[in-house]
Parts: structure tokens; sequence; C-alpha cells
């Protein structure tokens, strides 16, 4: 009897969760982080650092299952301060504006993440974001969570067509 073989995030990796505003992406985070992460990641993190851009209440039961939180998008002395070679995950929610135009992020995708073992969560609103390191970002993702977005199908389409152009 042939048996299924679960679905594994690998470590490090840079996870785009996208979706429009109030559509879950903060909650599914949690989720993925407080209930489902040793079944989800391959390699269960030794630490979590959760930066956000706005506090938000529900934040309260992750920092109480021992999840860091740090207002604003962090730099390079942060991470050396917060990952050891172990590594862990980095989370980024609500800062797309900031995120889009800082250089720090941009080298969380293309240096930092797999240099320093970290999995990067990077949660915005948009597939490709204004800014002027945006598209750098979004390309450099290993995964995307696309949540529904009726206003927006035309990102959505444009990947697809990327993973599996026309012959």
């Amino acid at each position: 009897m042939e048996r299924a073989v679960l679905f594994k995030f690998k470590s490090p990796s840079s996870i785009l969760i996208v979706g429009p505003s109030g559509c879950g992406k903060t909650c599914f985070t949690e989720s993925l982080l407080v209930h489902d992460i040793s079944d989800l990641f391959a390699q269960p993190p030794t630490a979590i650092v959760y930066c956000y851009g706005a506090w938000q209440d529900k934040f309260d039961h992750m920092k109480h299952m021992g999840i860091k939180f740090h207002e604003g998008v962090p730099d390079v002395s942060h991470l050396q301060k917060w990952f050891t070679a172990k590594g862990g995950i980095l989370v980024l929610d609500d800062l797309m504006a900031e995120g889009g135009n800082d250089k720090e992020v941009m080298d969380l995708f293309t240096k930092h993440s797999h240099h320093q073992n970290i999995t990067v969560l990077y949660l915005c609103q948009d597939m490709f974001p204004p800014g002027k390191y945006a598209k750098t970002i979004t390309r450099n993702s290993h995964y995307i969570v696309a949540f529904k977005n009726p206003h927006d199908q035309l990102s959505m389409r444009n990947i697809l067509l990327q993973a599996y152009p026309k012959t």
C-alpha cells in the first residue's frame, strides 16, 4: 500500500504569504507557528521572532507560547543576536510599505536567509508591491501562499504562467 508523503517547508527558505487585508494571513501564520510547526517544517526552528508594523491583540497568544516580538524591520545586528547557527523563523507582518524599499529586507531574501539558516515569512497584501526592492524580494521567494483576492486575479495568473509557461 502506498503512503502519502506530507508536505513540509524546507529550512532555510523564504515564504511569501499574500492576500488582501483581513483575509487571514496573520491567523494562518499563527496556526503555522503555534499548532503545526513540527508537522509543516522539515527542521522545527529553535527560535521564532515576529516583526510587526502594528501590534494586534492576537499577538498576545503567540507571545505566551514563547515567540519573541519586535516592532519594525530588523537589521543585521538583530539577526545575529536572535539567531544562533541553528537558525530559526523570522516573520515580517504588516511591513510591506517599509519592506519593498528596504535593502535589509531584500538582503534577508537574497543573503541572510541562506547564510544564517533563517526561514523568512513575509506577509503582505500585494504579490507585486511597489518599491525599489519589491520585485527582487518576490522573485527570491521559495514558496508563495496566496489567499483569494478577487480584485487581483492578474497577479496569480502571471505567477502561474511563469511556473507553467505555454508551449
